[in-house]
């Protein structure tokens, strides 16, 4: 870690730094699973938005510290996207996350509806009942408590996708929020669940 990270040169920013890593580790860490064929499903982000103990309790407050930090980082964060990801043989978490409300998902309680029909001339695949199983138990060990974790403790939690001009840039999307204390904490998406090497697994269980 640099020294000479503008936020330990204030004071009690050390402390706020911490606590921010503290508060990632808390919520994020028990989800950094593996997406049923060795690949990492998400990967973990946390930054301070506030360096003076500035409380964010708004929707105005965390669009301005957004911008502070990045330049249209914060009006993004609250766009409202009208997103449709392209069929895939992957199950992702953006398909779920809206109609994710406590223990119930719209999305699961849907998947048995999907059949083999045209897609763009193509045959679309289907999922088989196993698949569609592991699915559902994915969404129930992971997504599922990873949004009710973080809504636990954080505010403005949502999904934000990718940017449609972001080159290179990796990750699919992000799902995060922002703590009343100034920290921007969440998951970047990496890879989508695959439902046919069986169940996730976390780093741990490796």
């Amino acid at each position: 870690m640099s020294t000479s990270m503008p936020v330990l040169r204030t004071p009690g920013g050390t402390r706020a730094l911490l606590n921010a890593l503290g508060l990632a580790e808390r919520v994020l860490q028990p989800f950094c699973v593996e997406n049923g064929r060795g690949e990492d499903m998400f990967a973990p982000v946390v930054c301070l938005l506030t360096e003076e103990n500035e409380g964010l309790f708004t929707k105005q407050d965390v669009t301005k510290a957004m911008n502070r930090v990045c330049d249209g980082a914060g009006s993004r964060f609250f766009y409202k996207f009208k997103t449709k990801r392209k069929y895939g043989r992957a199950d992702f978490i953006d398909e779920h996350w809206d109609g994710i409300d406590g223990l119930s998902c719209r999305q699961c309680d849907k998947l048995p509806s999907y059949r083999t029909e045209g897609y763009n001339g193509h045959s679309r695949i289907k999922w088989k009942e196993k698949n569609v199983d592991r699915i559902r138990v994915n969404c129930r060990e992971v997504y599922r408590p990873l949004k009710t974790a973080m809504k636990k403790e954080l505010q403005f939690v949502r999904f934000i996708p990718k940017p449609h001009k972001s080159g290179p840039f990796k990750y699919g999307g992000l799902v995060a929020g922002v703590s009343t204390s100034g920290v921007f904490c969440g998951m970047y998406v990496v890879n989508g669940y695959w439902p046919y090497n069986g169940r996730s697994r976390s780093r741990q269980q490796r």
